[in-house]
């Protein structure tokens, strides 16, 4: 049980603390590079907080303000009565969220989104 609510979260959805990590190895990218390794926008960044964005660069300030990131994101998804998953979070963090619901409506595919979910997965085996 303990590991179901480590894996979804209190609320049936995924860990988002996992879930960055996923997207860290999809982006595959170094911290050094601006943007960091979650490659955050100026744009994104500047929607989220006030710090400068050479701070993207740094994993423990990028990490919280993914998760922030994402937490509004699952929101605005719960208020359309979607289901935040893993892929669709991902696909979210890659496209942008009217790109991310534009494929969620359409039934398209987003191979990022598809790359975090497994790596999401694989990060959550014991």
């Amino acid at each position: 049980m303990i590991a179901i609510i480590l894996f979804l979260g209190l609320a049936g959805e995924p860990n988002l603390k996992v879930l960055v990590e996923a997207i860290e190895h999809a982006e595959n990218t170094p911290w050094s590079y601006p943007g960091g390794g979650l490659q955050f926008t100026t744009a994104a960044w500047g929607e989220e907080t006030k710090l400068p964005y050479r701070y993207a660069k740094e994993k423990p300030h990028a990490k919280a303000i993914a998760v922030q990131r994402l937490e509004r994101y699952a929101r605005q998804l719960r208020a359309r009565g979607i289901q935040p998953t893993p892929r669709l979070l991902g696909t979210v963090w890659n496209k942008g969220y009217t790109g991310a619901l534009r494929i969620h409506r359409d039934g398209t595919h987003c191979e990022y989104g598809e790359r975090v979910e497994n790596l999401f997965h694989d990060l959550r085996k014991p």
